[in-house]
């Protein structure tokens, strides 16, 4: 259908993007999971640079606050369970329009991530570094609420790490005694 309709554009070649994203379509439809191994690394990069990070890669979860920004460690558990069995190209009986991404949280259960060719191309300029707009936010209220979902298996709980506007940073974090300890770092 999206070939059809590139097709149909009238448009001579495709794009780098697109032809990327027709082969981890075609790679999550037949069930060649090895191959989409890129796709959820992108995911997590574009994750990172929506939310925004510093020099350790933790993910700021908020800078609302006037002089200092709030970090927290952030690890993606990729579930490939989604993932249709792999066939054999001939053998296919059904072909989504669009690609499933699944992390887990802390109780196992999957955060799902549908992506079509909109969002994915979003996901491959955020990992170039493009700055998203008010325009992308309202477009794709469905990566904002992944994300906020994905942000809840953070550390947030045990240990976040404050950034002042002069390069400061202290850790806060929670004891094994339910206390909590407050360290600056640099």
């Amino acid at each position: 259908m999206l070939i059809r309709t590139r097709d149909l554009m009238n448009s001579t070649g495709y794009d780098s993007i697109f032809s990327k994203y027709i082969s981890d379509l075609y790679n999550y439809n037949t069930g060649k999971t090895p191959k989409l191994a890129n796709l959820y690394s992108d995911i997590e990069n574009a994750v990172t640079c929506w939310c925004g990070n510093e020099d350790n890669d933790n993910i700021c979860i908020g800078n609302s606050h006037n002089g200092f920004s709030i970090y927290e460690k952030l690890d993606f558990n990729e579930y490939l369970e989604n993932i249709p069995k792999e066939i054999e190209a001939d053998d296919i009986q059904k072909f989504l329009p669009f690609i499933v991404a699944e992390f887990q949280d802390e109780k196992q259960m999957p955060i799902r991530l549908d992506i079509d060719y909109s969002l994915y191309e979003l996901i491959e300029k955020l990992k170039r570094g493009y700055v998203q707009t008010a325009e992308d936010r309202n477009n794709h209220a469905d990566f904002i609420s992944f994300i906020s979902k994905i942000l809840k298996t953070g550390s947030s709980d045990k240990s976040i790490i404050i950034l002042s506007e002069d390069g400061q940073k202290a850790v806060f974090e929670k004891t094994k005694f339910g206390t909590y300890k407050f360290k600056v770092v640099r």
